[in-house]
């Protein structure tokens, strides 16, 4: 073999170039730059969507222990927030179901900051909102479009977007399409059983109750810290 002929074999075969997001051409998407700015978001918890009324809730975040207060059962079988934080972080579904100021949002904003993934932040009162005001003949509004097809989906406040079945039936669409591409999709909410079943039907509850569930204390249980 030629020097040259030896030379080529040992840089192997000519990469196949692409387009990088910023417009730099690769070898594999994304590039370094890229890479490493998603790295630092990341590692910063900015998670699309989240108010800035939780900014704070961060695994490490003091006052996370005083502000979620789990369901007195959760205590007597030993589990903490920290615990409950470690269930949350790897779950595909999550459930966090309670009352108000109990520490829901809380626990799962910080959660998804452990978990460091591509995540989007959405009240369903807002889908609701999104898919009444669209006009007809445009296609799925923008928010609920996000909403459907996000790496991992938290849907705060399932019930807020209230009786109207136009707002329902944009929720329920979401959280069907979800579950049936088994996309990961995290839940907050404070209705019951009953409630969830005759809002979202039977087969939305089934997969809500089949979810790494976390109870919030009824209100007017102090929970110690």
């Amino acid at each position: 073999m030629s020097e040259t002929n030896l030379f080529a074999a040992m840089l192997g075969p000519e990469p196949t170039w692409e387009a990088c997001t910023c417009g730099a051409m690769v070898s594999q998407a994304p590039c370094w730059d890229c890479d490493m700015e998603g790295t630092r978001k990341r590692e910063r918890g900015e998670l699309a969507g989240v108010p800035r009324g939780y900014l704070w809730a961060t695994p490490e975040a003091p006052e996370l222990a005083e502000r979620v207060k789990l369901h007195p059962n959760h205590e007597a079988r030993g589990l903490t927030v920290l615990g409950a934080l470690e269930r949350l972080r790897g779950a595909s579904r999550a459930l966090l179901i309670g009352p108000a100021q109990r520490g829901k949002t809380s626990l799962a904003v910080a959660a998804l900051r452990a978990r460091r993934a591509e995540a989007f932040f959405v009240r369903a009162e807002a889908l609701g909102l999104a898919r009444q005001q669209g006009k007809l003949g445009n296609g799925e509004p923008a928010l609920v479009e996000r909403a459907r097809t996000t790496e991992l989906l938290l849907l705060d406040d399932l019930g807020s977007e209230g009786e109207n079945e136009a707002r329902i039936q944009a929720v329920r669409d979401v959280l069907f399409g979800r579950y049936e591409d088994r996309a990961a999709t995290w839940v907050t909410t404070g209705l019951g059983s009953a409630q969830l079943e005759r809002r979202y039907g039977a087969g939305i509850l089934a997969r809500l109750k089949s979810s790494v569930t976390i109870h919030m204390a009824p209100t007017g249980v102090e929970v110690p810290i």
